[in-house]
């Protein structure tokens, strides 16, 4: 079952739940030890984080017993269903609201795979710049040579994931600096790749491995299969220039 025309409503009345049922439970602890490292990297240790687009919760339960001195938790998410199960996952430290943006102010504000499924991700860009002393983005680097020769990777990120914009590394650093954020760190990653993939498959994981341990920039560009991890912070009087 595909998506059909998006809009809102197919995280509200659980299209997107009926095809992504567990919502997406077994990248969290990858994502919460990628979050920690960056923000231990940094010396950065908030007292405060919102996760928008929280699904079910679960990185946030992660981040909990990784960072230090972390004592307020607030997820957000527009998705009953995914709320539903977030529910499961609240304790006296983490709690879970309906929403997409906090009208309060946080020590971090996460986004992690939610930019590329929002219809208007310059207003969120900015609306999660003004909601924390720091951010923490992921997005998938879906706009690849290759990509864009075959098309099916991009219309299945279409169909089956939601996905409404397409991002490269250099194309996503345009929309932070259009947004007012300023990158402090930034990395490539990937999650652990699918335990049985077919031939093919596993030829193309080996040549992006090859590829990028020579030149990353170029293999990514190339051949797709990384996200971007970007910490950033708002950009201040200071940072401009004069």
């Amino acid at each position: 079952m595909g998506l059909g025309r998006m809009s809102d409503k197919h995280y509200t009345e659980g299209a997107y739940a009926s095809l992504h049922e567990d919502w997406h439970v077994g990248d969290s602890e990858g994502k919460a030890r990628l979050v920690e490292a960056i923000l231990a990297k940094n010396a950065l240790e908030p007292k405060s984080i919102c996760d928008l687009g929280c699904g079910a919760g679960e990185v946030l339960r992660q981040l909990h017993a990784m960072v230090p001195g972390a004592e307020k938790l607030v997820g957000y998410d527009i998705s009953p269903q995914a709320l539903a199960l977030a529910s499961t996952r609240q304790s006296e430290h983490i709690e879970f609201r309906e929403g997409s943006l906090p009208g309060e102010h946080f020590d971090l504000a996460l986004a992690l795979d939610v930019v590329e499924h929002v219809g208007d991700y310059i207003a969120f860009l900015t609306g999660i710049r003004d909601a924390a002393d720091h951010c923490v983005i992921n997005v998938p680097l879906e706009l690849y040579a290759w990509a864009v020769i075959r098309l099916s990777p991009l219309l299945t990120a279409r169909r089956v994931d939601a996905h409404l914009h397409y991002f490269s590394r250099e194309t996503f650093f345009e929309s932070l600096r259009e947004t007012g954020h300023i990158v402090d760190d930034w990395q490539y990653h990937r999650l652990a790749p699918p335990s049985n993939p077919g031939l093919f498959r596993r030829g193309g994981v080996v040549a992006r491995s090859v590829l990028f341990a020579h030149n990353p920039d170029f293999a990514v560009r190339l051949l797709g299969g990384w996200s971007l991890l970007v910490l950033t912070h708002p950009e201040k009087a200071e940072d401009s220039p004069l």
